[in-house]
């Protein structure tokens, strides 16, 4: 894979260049160069004119990569130092908020009529939402970890957090409970499990065992990312994340409807923050600002 990475990206741009002659500058041209690189899934099946633009995460992935490759000349003796600095080179500002849905657009994300197809991805979605917690914390979500009496959802710990229980209402409980009957779950049991894989099973051990492992978030992003990009994203930049919709929207769009129903301490608990000034880079407040009246 990072051969043909290097191959495809790296070696058009850099591949006649002593490693020892290649600057921090040569990288970031690379990094800019690849953000208007089209990707084609088969020219048979889209047209170069019809493509999109290599999603970030690919760029930085890219970069990822020859940043292992000049640890290796480093390691050799070509160079003394790692130039593939990725968070210098690629710039991401982590404290900015992101888009938030309004209700009418919550409305129109609900009534899609994608998820009549795909009801799994209604279901993590709505997870997201209702929970607050981050996407990779939702796909390991087991049978074990709702409490249908004190209707909460156990959260494993993420970044610098701690496991905690999400309270949830009445209409994902309900659509848990629904998605565990209609697939027989048990305890141990992972909601999202890897349904593709299961379907191919040949015996009901391996039918069991696809069961007792949750499913790799990357096909659920892809899935994700064509659904947004249709609906929502239509001419906006892959690299203009303030105003895209992505799965995070969806925890960015909880906390701030907390943030104004109950205040930013609520907010705060309700994303399983460890201090307010996180939670304050994370939500949108600029439409707050704009009826206040100081009275000065």
């Amino acid at each position: 894979m990072i051969e043909a990475t290097f191959y495809r990206h790296v070696k058009p741009k850099l591949g006649k260049m002593k490693i020892s002659k290649i600057k921090t500058s040569d990288i970031k041209k690379l990094s800019e160069e690849l953000k208007k690189t089209p990707t084609l899934r088969g020219a048979q099946q889209k047209a170069k004119s019809d493509a999109t633009p290599l999603n970030p995460r690919t760029v930085k992935k890219i970069i990822s990569n020859l940043r292992a490759l000049f640890n290796w000349a480093i390691k050799e003796g070509y160079i003394d130092k790692n130039l593939a600095v990725v968070g210098e080179i690629i710039k991401t500002d982590k404290n900015e908020a992101g888009r938030v849905l309004s209700d009418e657009e919550l409305e129109k994300l609900w009534s899609l009529d994608e998820w009549q197809v795909k009801p799994r991805l209604l279901l993590f979605l709505k997870a997201c939402y209702h929970t607050g917690a981050r996407p990779s914390a939702i796909m390991t979500i087991q049978v074990k970890h709702i409490n249908f009496e004190n209707k909460t959802v156990h959260i494993r710990a993420m970044k610098q957090g701690k496991p905690y229980d999400a309270k949830v209402g009445d209409e994902l409980l309900t659509m848990f409970k629904e998605w565990i009957n209609e697939h027989d779950l048990v305890h141990d049991n992972f909601i999202f499990f890897p349904i593709q894989l299961y379907r191919k099973a040949t015996t009901e051990e391996e039918k069991q065992a696809m069961k007792n492992r949750h499913t790799r978030y990357q096909g659920y992003a892809e899935h994700f990312r064509n659904i947004f990009d249709k609906h929502f994203n239509q001419n906006i930049s892959p690299y203009d994340s303030a105003y895209r919709v992505t799965v995070y929207t969806m925890r960015r769009t909880a906390a701030t409807k907390v943030y104004k129903k109950f205040g930013i301490v609520h907010a705060k608990k309700f994303l399983n923050h460890t201090e307010i000034d996180t939670t304050m880079k994370y939500l949108n407040i600029d439409d707050d600002m704009e009826v206040i009246d100081y009275g000065l």
